[in-house]
């Protein structure tokens, strides 16, 4: 049996708590357990607040990097295109290709692109916050001459020579 006794003075006599199968609480054991209870919410909603302030933080990040995205994007267009104008100029002189000589030839030319871009991307993802990356997103359209693009367009690439294309 559980006896609460939340009346002041109690109703209840506390000798009755030295019998087998019968528990009492009184308003003192009530407010000790709210109060070990109120210290764990504490602590977790400290917890909380922690969890919260650091997915704002990344949040706020991913803010600030959204206007490097068109850059980005333009540029991978950019080179991609390249990179198809080079494998198709290539196929035409290598002739039929197995499917597995296809694959390894996307596989390689893919390779290339994805190392030569990984630095410069990551650059410009890791300065989105700065002060310096109107700057860095300057420079990547002039060095590239990149365009600013709608989303339908694509880049398209004449044959321009660049370092290590040969005229043939």
């Amino acid at each position: 049996m559980f006896f609460i006794d939340i009346a002041v003075p109690r109703d209840v006599d506390p000798e009755m708590n030295k019998l087998d199968g019968i528990f009492i609480y009184d308003i003192d054991d009530l407010q000790d357990a709210a109060a070990s209870h109120a210290a764990e919410r504490s602590k977790e909603a400290e917890r909380a607040e922690k969890i919260i302030e650091d997915e704002v933080g990344r949040f706020h990040a991913r803010v600030q990097s959204l206007h490097v995205v068109p850059a980005i994007v333009s540029l991978q267009d950019y080179v991609e295109t390249i990179r198809q104008a080079e494998l198709d100029r290539v196929r035409g002189r290598l002739g039929q290709l197995s499917p597995e000589q296809e694959q390894a030839l996307e596989a390689l030319t893919h390779g290339i692109v994805n190392k030569i871009l990984h630095t410069p991307i990551t650059r410009l993802k890791s300065a989105a916050a700065g002060p310096e990356v109107t700057t860095l997103i300057d420079a990547f359209k002039k060095i590239f001459n990149l365009q600013d693009k709608t989303a339908d367009e694509r880049p398209s690439v004449k044959a321009e020579a660049g370092p290590g294309s040969r005229s043939q």
